[in-house]
């Protein structure tokens, strides 16, 4: 019984063009009930072109092992005449060199002239008419006759042993036949050869270790190989400029390198029939279906004669759009009546990386006068080591002007910034008219791919405010702004902005628009209530703290030609209709002085009378009240449009809850 079994006893490999190689697999089993050791004992690459691997390993029993049979005529060697190419030319015979140096050199060892010498490792001094001069003469002649003759240490009885001619092995082993193109007939050249493998195997011990047996002890199988080795007559590369795009990419490689997940880039294969029949174009092994390469024409025939620069040959262009960060590699064989060739896949995925600065992407543009434009940068910033193609797009509803414009923008909305290198980008805001709120948007900061799922987006929020003059009052806190779609946020839709500068007809004073009125509402929690107010220590008031909330008066800066507003004053009075409570709420600073760009800060501090101490037996129940005043703030100065008044008076409500009477 033999100690090992193949699937398959003979291989017929396709032809082969030089530059290919063809890969056939069998299954070796263990069909015994010990562990056994396989060997193959593979002709000589210089003669076969075949390689076996892997040659030997071990099997338990029933256990199987692929075994893949190689076949590349490259690895061939032997010629036709039976000449070894893979070795250079024999060297010179010592008498040769020493025939072509006569005539620089007196005496040569080995010549007719010489002797041997009786000296370990010196020659005898040549026999010659010139023995009667002095010991210092020759001993200087000799070392000369040394310097110069490279090979003066070499024996004079050397031998040049010849490489013997190639003898083709014995029918039982194998045999190569050519075609008739090789002795001068008119047949395609071509390479024909049989070889028959031999599959030697030994017994093991169950621990794998080696038995006394010899591994001739066992029978073998035998594995025959038919090859045929023929001409180039079709050819696939990739072409010069493609591989100036990617460097890593080699005629039979193409490496689109590395790339953004989600994003697509196509490069082409030139493929070329080079024989002088026209043929069919296949594609033996294509992309993996479910993979990043992809063949995105489609396969026509190729003319004869192709020449690889235009001439009978096709494009087949190549699609790499990698759809994880990962690594890919594949590989394509095209395939024609007269050859196939072999073209390697690769390309990488990765998470393209975009910072943004600032990190959170929240730009406060400030405020602006209406028809006037605030600036700020931000900065766009590839950590990738790819080139990135970013668009700034909005997201929602984005606030527009009167004649459609955008409020907001941005400059340069897309670009590409290279690997490691920032891109400056300036984010505008240009209102033409005040709105209760302030105008915000969103926008996204996006690097596309194919794929929009796979798009990376950096989130932006632009924000700011527009004033239809020069000085405002504004609040600090988000609570106490006005809430947008409330009714003070609501403009009417049938007014003219004062800030669009409509001149209205004389004396229709019903035409003209009135100026827009400001109201600041700040209402402070009650004590029970946590809110997040800021407090002082060592007032009067409950539990001997002060509330505190800011208000910010200021003047715009204006950076647009054509107006003049260099800031102006504000003063808040006293409340309206009477001070009952007043007491209880201040203003600091409650005057002072605005300029162009600049704003004062005003805290607004409650300060409600301590609650008495009441004893438990104390019948009575504690009532409170909430204490509302409106106190005006008076601006004056500063830019003002045409038909505004030039003083306006903003309203400041404060309520505060108080404690007993």
């Amino acid at each position: 019984m033999f100690g090992a079994s193949l699937n398959y006893n003979l291989i017929k490999m396709q032809a082969c063009p030089v530059g290919e190689k063809v890969v056939k697999s069998i299954m070796v089993r263990n069909i015994t009930k010990k562990m056994q050791m396989f060997e193959f004992n593979a002709p000589s690459t210089k003669i076969a072109g075949i390689t076996v691997c892997p040659s030997v390993g071990k099997l338990k029993p029933n256990e199987a092992c692929r075994v893949e049979v190689t076949y590349k005529p490259d690895l061939i060697k032997i010629a036709a005449d039976g000449s070894d190419t893979s070795k250079p030319p024999p060297q010179k015979s010592i008498e040769d060199l020493e025939d072509e140096n006569a005539s620089t050199t007196s005496s040569r060892p080995g010549s007719k002239n010489s002797k041997k010498g009786k000296g370990k490792g010196k020659k005898s001094r040549p026999n010659s008419r010139a023995s009667k001069k002095s010991d210092k003469s020759e001993e200087k002649a000799e070392s000369e006759e040394k310097k110069e003759d490279p090979l003066a240490y070499l024996n004079e009885t050397a031998l040049v042993v010849e490489e013997p001619p190639f003898v083709m092995p014995p029918p039982f082993e194998g045999s190569v036949d050519w075609s008739e193109k090789v002795n001068g007939g008119e047949e395609d050249w071509s390479r024909h050869g049989v070889w028959k493998i031999p599959c030697y195997t030994k017994q093991l011990n169950d621990d794998g270790s080696s038995t006394n047996d010899s591994i001739m002890d066992q029978p073998l199988v035998c594995l025959e190989v038919h090859t045929v080795s023929t001409e180039k007559m079709f050819n696939a590369e990739v072409p010069h400029d493609v591989i100036s795009r990617f460097p890593a990419s080699t005629s039979s490689k193409l490496d689109f390198g590395q790339m953004a997940v989600g994003q697509v880039e196509v490069a082409p294969i030139v493929v070329a029939n080079l024989n002088a029949k026209a043929t069919i174009l296949r594609m033996i092994q294509p992309p993996n279906t479910h993979g990043p390469f992809s063949v995105v024409n489609a396969l026509r025939p190729l003319a004869e004669f192709g020449d690889l620069h235009g001439k009978a040959t096709r494009n087949l262009f190549i699609q790499f759009r990698p759809e994880r960060q990962l690594k890919y590699a594949e590989k394509i064989i095209i395939e024609t009546d007269f050859g196939a060739a072999t073209i390697r896949l690769i390309g990488q995925g990765v998470e393209p990386v975009l910072q943004v600065t600032p990190e959170d992407g929240k730009v406060d543009l400030g405020q602006v006068l209406a028809g006037d434009s605030a600036r700020k940068t931000i900065m766009l910033k590839n950590c990738s080591v790819f080139p990135l193609t970013y668009n700034i797009v909005g997201r929602g509803s984005m606030p527009t002007n009167y004649n459609g414009t955008s409020v907001f923008s941005c400059v340069p909305e897309g670009a590409v910034i290279q690997p490691n290198a920032e891109q400056e980008v300036t984010v505008s805001i240009r209102p033409d008219h005040e709105l209760a709120e302030p105008y915000s948007c969103v926008m996204m900061v996006r690097v596309p791919t194919t794929d929009e799922k796979k798009a990376v987006e950096k989130r932006l929020t632009l924000k700011g405010r527009c004033w239809q003059r020069q000085l405002y009052v504004r609040a600090l806190q988000a609570a106490d702004d006005v809430k947008p779609g409330s009714k003070e946020a609501v403009d009417d839709t049938f007014s003219i902005p004062p800030e669009l500068g409509v001149d209205t007809a004389e004396g229709r004073e019903d035409l003209k628009t009135p100026a827009r009125t400001h109201k600041i509402t700040l209402k402070f929690p009650k004590k029970s209530e946590n809110a997040e107010v800021p407090t002082n220590d060592g007032g009067k008031g409950q539990g001997g703290l002060v509330l505190e909330k800011e208000i910010a008066i200021g003047a715009t800066a204006i950076n647009e030609p054509g107006r003049d507003g260099k800031g102006g004053t504000f003063e808040i009075g006293a409340p309206l209709g009477g001070g009952a409570g007043a007491e209880y709420f201040s203003f600091e600073p409650n005057k002072g002085s605005l300029s162009a760009g600049g704003e004062v800060i005003v805290k607004v501090k409650f300060t409600p009378p301590a609650e008495e101490e009441k004893s438990e037996d104390d019948p009575c129940v504690t009532i409170g009240r909430w204490n509302e005043l409106t106190y005006p703030c008076i601006l004056k100065g500063g830019y003002v449009p045409e038909g505004v008044e030039p003083e306006e008076q903003v309203e400041i409500v404060v309520s505060g809850f108080v404690v007993g009477n």
